[in-house]
Formats: structure tokens, C-alpha cells, sequence
């Protein structure tokens, strides 16, 4: 029991890697954030009931760079829904009710589900811009009042669904081990059929062997 919760947190780490600062992304999600992880069982009382990891997004939340809107779907649903977009998009099942910020945005924002919030109540489906659009498209609504945007969400990720994870792991390891010892044993049975020296190689080394010749990478044809 020990050890399959302690494989669930660890699978579950990479997904939180989603929302923390690394060399693949441009832009930090956030200024600030923090996790929690609930350990106990069967399930926590109070607050967070059957989460299992949450985590908090505090100030200059973005999606590649630019403010988030702090509604959806052309200004019809505001606050919670647009953390639970965020959240969503960013990995996690959802948005704690009532634990989002938002503020007035000094630019045009773009919502979650993908239009541009131009000025307050203006709304454009001009898809992804490049920086010199975006810049000519501030300059334009620089005078007009600007949208909200999000600028605090508390995420969660519930228990079942990083035990989903764990078991497809598990699913996927399993059912990926007999192919890769298929692929081994073809390997150095068409090696072996060729003349050359049979011996066992891992088969991410992308052995090929063609006319008795064993060439590592790519088949070498005369």
C-alpha cells in the first residue's frame, strides 16, 4: 500500500511540473505559487474534501506570455469559470470556488477559450497574434477601458485521477516490457540469420542488420 501511494505521488509529480518554471517554457505561469499536498485517508474534511494535490497561482497568471481574461466564452461567464478554464489548461481537474482573483488589465487580454478581450466588453476571435500585432493592437484600444483579467487561482487535482494516472503507468509499462523484448530477440535473430555475430543489444540502439552487415541507425543499401 506504501509503495503504490508513494508511486502515485511521484507519477503525479510530473504533472505539477506543468505549472513550475523550467527551461521549456518562455513566460513563468505566475509571480508566485505554492502546492499542498493531502495524504490522508479516505478523504480530507473541511475544506479541499477528496483532493489530493492543490496548488495556488498568485499574481501575473499568463498563458505563452499574455494576461488571461478574466471571463470565457466572449464575456459570458466570468470569475470561477475562467479560473476552472485556467486550471484545466494548465493540467489540473479544476478551480477551488471562490479563491480566484481578477483585476483591471493594463493590455488586451485573451480569454481561455481563445478570443481577445480588446476593451471592456469587446470581444475579437483574431486567433494567435505575433508581437507586432499585439503591439499595434494595444496602441489602438490604449485610450478605451480595458478588460479584467485573472490574476489568482487555486488549483486542484483530485485523488482519482491521479490514481488513473498511476494505473495507466502501470498499464503502459507493463504492455510496453514484451515488446521491447520482441524487438531485442528480432534483432538478434535477423543479425544472427545475416552471419553476423549475434549478440543482445538494447533495441533503443536502432540496430539494423542488411546483407550480413550490422549498422547502427540506418541500412546502408549498395
Amino acid at each position: 500500500m506504501f509503495s503504490k501511494s508513494f508511486a502515485l505521488l511521484a507519477a503525479s509529480a510530473a504533472l505539477l511540473a506543468l505549472a513550475t518554471p523550467s527551461s521549456a517554457l518562455s513566460w513563468e505561469l505566475c509571480d508566485s505559487y505554492a502546492s499542498e499536498w493531502v495524504t490522508d485517508s479516505p478523504h480530507l474534511e473541511g475544506k479541499f474534501p477528496f483532493y489530493s494535490l492543490i496548488f495556488s497561482c498568485n499574481g501575473g497568471l499568463n498563458i505563452e506570455g499574455k494576461q488571461v481574461d478574466a471571463c470565457v466564452n466572449n464575456g459570458t461567464a466570468c470569475g470561477q469559470p475562467a479560473a476552472d478554464a485556467f486550471c484545466k489548461y494548465i493540467g489540473f481537474d479544476g478551480a477551488n470556488p471562490d479563491m480566484e482573483q481578477t483585476a483591471p488589465a493594463d493590455e488586451p487580454v485573451r480569454a481561455v477559450t481563445g478570443e481577445w478581450c480588446v476593451s471592456q466588453g469587446n470581444y475579437q476571435d483574431l486567433g494567435a497574434l505575433n508581437r507586432t500585432q499585439f503591439d499595434d493592437l494595444a496602441s489602438v484600444n490604449a485610450n478605451k477601458q480595458h478588460c479584467n483579467r485573472l490574476t489568482s487561482a487555486t488549483c486542484y487535482r483530485r485523488r482519482d485521477t491521479m490514481g488513473k494516472v498511476f494505473e495507466q503507468l502501470q498499464a503502459n509499462a507493463t504492455q510496453a516490457a514484451p515488446q521491447q523484448t520482441a524487438v531485442q530477440q528480432s534483432v538478434i535473430r535477423t543479425a544472427a540469420t545475416a552471419g553476423a555475430t549475434a549478440t543482445s543489444e538494447p533495441a533503443n540502439m536502432a540496430v539494423t542488420a542488411v546483407g550480413g552487415r550490422r549498422l547502427k541507425g540506418f541500412a546502408q543499401m549498395s
